[in-house]
């Protein structure tokens, strides 16, 4: 049966390929590896005006949030540096490390982060529209002029990733001081780490605390077998529901890890929606090992006065907030990372040209190609 996720990822590639064939004399392309690799822009003048409201109300705290997006940039530029060098040192000396950078995508493979693609595209969109959004805002409010929007689209054969961008007067730009510079570019990841932070306070503090007021758990379903594991050995399969363990009562993930213990078992009973098993668990560490990934099974509460359409886009509300959490704030940081073309590229080598003066540019250079080797490591290395 074919998933809703889908169905709507293939009605996406072929509405936006039909929107980008009637719009093709408006739109740039920037051919890489055409047709296999290229971008598409299609150039507009949405938001420019919300850009002048916003910095003609707020102009003196949209620039004092801007130095402190510096701060934050600076900072975040460290330590999504070290995690980079740290976890390629990982990777050489530890053969079980996981790869530290990963493509984001909505399909599952080996090396890629999957996000329901659903969920992909609502959450790229916004994250993209936030952070170009920003750098606009921060532009106008130091009143460097704005001379375009619009969005993006990576295409692979045909277009699939979308994007935003804003096209600020790059040679006005120049002109002001570093630090005027350093907070328009600063803006955006600032703008992504930030409401990536208030996203998961409403999944952490509004969502969470309500899931007991829609759902009861009725046993723990295993969502994962690992191959050769001792679940796998009994004859146990991925969405099985385990209802008992050694004839004591399993409903939700305290009561299995109470059944289970911290002594290793030599041979237990597992009751499960599908009948009995003979699980014979592995020594691991002093410890049972199972082999198996697993989640409480969830029913919708009687009585709850949403049913269960209301149950439903509860869970889609709160995967939205969790996806747009994770992502917000792990796109924040990757774009400090000092990379050439990126924001934290950018911000870095205004860093590098007021230390170094004439040196700045080869050091710069020098940490963009390390950085992309690091990057491309961490990628490939998720792939084996």
């Amino acid at each position: 049966m074919v998933s809703a996720n889908a169905i709507v990822a293939v009605l996406f590639i072929i509405g936006l390929s039909i929107f980008l064939y009637r719009e093709r004399k408006k739109i740039e392309f920037q051919r890489m590896l055409f047709p296999i690799l290229y971008f598409v822009l299609l150039r507009t003048k949405l938001g420019l005006k919300f850009f002048d409201w916003c910095a003609e109300r707020c102009r003196r705290p949209l620039i004092w949030a801007g130095y402190a997006g510096i701060v934050v940039g600076f900072l975040g530029m460290a330590a999504i540096a070290f995690e980079l060098v740290y976890n390629s040192y990982r990777i050489l000396t530890e053969p079980a490390a996981l790869s530290g950078v990963g493509l984001v995508l909505p399909f599952e493979a080996q090396g890629v982060f999957y996000v329901p693609f659903i969920y992909w595209i609502v959450c790229i969109f916004i994250i993209a529209v936030i952070h170009e959004a920003s750098h606009g805002i921060l532009a106008r409010a130091h009143k460097i002029p704005v001379k375009s929007s619009g969005f993006a689209f990576l295409g692979v054969i045909v277009p699939v990733i979308p994007a935003a961008f804003v096209e600020p007067d790059e040679k006005k730009m120049k002109k002001r001081p570093d630090k005027q510079q350093l907070s328009v570019f600063a803006a955006g990841p600032f703008s992504n780490i930030i409401t990536g932070i208030l996203f998961l306070l409403v999944f952490v503090y509004l969502f969470l605390p309500a899931v007991p007021s829609v759902y009861e758990s009725t046993g723990i379903e295993i969502t994962q077998v690992v191959e050769d594991g001792p679940v796998a050995i009994a004859g146990i399969e991925p969405g099985t529901v385990i209802t008992s363990i050694n004839d004591k009562m399993v409903l939700d993930s305290e009561s299995f890890f109470e059944a289970v213990g911290d002594e290793p078992l030599d041979e237990i009973m597992v009751g499960t929606d599908k009948g009995e098993f003979m699980v014979r668990p592995e020594q691991r560490d002093n410890r049972s090992y199972f082999g198996i990934f697993i989640a409480e099974k969830l029913n919708v509460r009687d009585g709850f006065w949403g049913g269960q359409w209301g149950a439903m886009t509860f869970s889609w509300l709160m995967g939205l907030f969790q996806w747009l959490a994770l992502l917000s704030l792990g796109i924040g940081l990757f774009n400090l990372v000092p990379l050439g073309p990126v924001d934290g590229g950018r911000m870095f080598k205004i860093a590098t040209n007021k230390l170094f003066k004439e040196k700045g540019d080869k050091i710069w250079a020098s940490v963009s190609w390390l950085f992309l080797a690091l990057i491309l490591f961490n990628v490939i290395a998720g792939f084996l």
